[in-house]
């Protein structure tokens, strides 16, 4: 499978970036950026034995789901300025890492598109944090090849 950041670069990440969809939406990013942190405090709670957040790991990609989710399900975002705002926050470490990052930061963008789209599906009803705390670890599961 080729590559998701093949032949993008750096004024499509920034274009992508949607600069004035974040600053017409400034309520909803800072929102966003607190939701990573209370999703793992509950993930955590919730599965105490889930081992701590690395690449790769369950939390891992359980977050980089729910974080996705998030920001899909906010109907004041533009569904496609969701998905592709997840590509250009990823390709931040794409570009600067090692191989090891570049294959993690595809993945991360992998998980953060398929929570972006299950969340533009749930627009107007948005799901319970409980049942985002399952959805999100059973995707996870499934993902490291567990279920």
């Amino acid at each position: 499978m080729p590559n998701i950041y093949d032949n993008y670069g750096i004024l499509e990440a920034l274009y992508d970036a949607s600069p004035l969809e974040a600053f017409t939406n400034a309520g909803q990013v800072i929102d966003h950026g607190a939701f990573p942190e209370q999703f793992a405090k509950e993930l955590y709670a919730k599965y105490p034995d889930i081992g701590k957040r690395t690449d790769r790991s369950i939390a891992d990609m359980a977050i980089n789901y729910a974080g996705g989710y998030d920001w899909g399900v906010r109907d004041q975002i533009d569904p496609q300025a969701a998905r592709d705002m997840g590509k250009a926050y990823q390709f931040k470490d794409y570009l600067f890492g090692d191989d090891a990052r570049k294959h993690d930061s595809e993945q991360d963008y992998l998980e953060n598109l398929a929570g972006v789209e299950a969340g533009i599906s749930s627009r107007g009803s948005r799901m319970p944090m409980n049942d985002l705390l399952e959805v999100a670890y059973q995707y996870a599961l499934q993902k490291q090849g567990q279920k």
